[in-house]
């Protein structure tokens, strides 16, 4: 056994496949309703600058008296990075044992052999992005742009996103994150819908449209946020 298949076998062996595709589904449509809110509140920076900053003193504040400040905000963030964590380890597990069960030479190329293999690379790609935009427009720090500003103890939410986007390596590396996300969402909501028990072929199609629409509808709001920081810029 060479050391590929011991990898295999052994990330396999972490989580059963039966428990790996629920897992894997609903840690996945729970970063999907994460990401259309993200979105939501990043277009309030085409209508109200300052609505957005106050979006974002609000998600502090949730909760407070019945929570500490920051507190909802912050279990949040935890299920999160717990959701994406067990994301990728199911993603691991199932590719493992698709390896170990691929038939050489079977299937021929079409797109949704395409985009089901492009799912683990564009995971990757999300993961290492997200941990980017994370120390730029989280913690400030790295990559943050020289205008970074924290709470201080106004907040600058959408000025934040505008110093950032507007720079062409920032802008660059967002619009590769949009595209790795469209096709990630485009052909996995589907996918999960069908891993939760959906077998009827047209209640599949439904959900592989609402999971486009779904796709199309995050990639352009949150690029129409980037050409918007982009053009700013430029104006400035």
């Amino acid at each position: 056994m060479d050391a590929a298949q011991e990898h295999s076998q052994s990330v396999r062996g972490l989580i059963p496949v039966w428990v790996a595709k629920p897992l894997l589904a609903l840690t996945g449509l729970f970063m999907v309703a994460f990401v259309a809110i993200h979105m939501l509140g990043n277009l309030k920076i085409l209508i109200d600058p300052d609505s957005m900053d106050a979006y974002a003193a609000w998600l502090r504040e949730f909760l407070v008296p019945l929570m500490p400040y920051e507190g909802a905000l912050w279990i949040f963030r935890i299920l999160l990075l717990l959701a994406i964590f067990t994301h990728i380890l199911c993603a691991l597990a199932l590719k493992a044992s698709a390896l170990r069960t691929r038939t050489p030479g079977a299937g021929g190329i079409h797109a949704r052999r395409i985009l089901a293999s492009a799912m683990l690379p564009t995971g990757i790609l999300l993961a290492i992005l997200i941990v980017l935009h994370i120390l730029d427009l989280t913690l400030g720090v790295v990559v943050a742009s020289a205008a970074f500003r924290p709470p201080d103890p106004a907040f600058h939410a959408a000025a934040n996103v505008l110093a950032s986007l507007s720079r062409p390596l920032a802008g660059a590396g967002y619009a590769l994150f949009l595209i790795a996300l469209g096709l990630h969402l485009f052909h996995g909501i589907g996918l999960a819908v069908k891993d939760l028990g959906m077998t009827g072929r047209r209640g599949l199609r439904i959900a592989e449209i609402i999971g486009a629409g779904i796709a199309v509808a995050i990639v352009l709001g949150d690029g129409a946020v980037l050409c918007f920081s982009l053009m700013k810029g430029l104006a400035a």
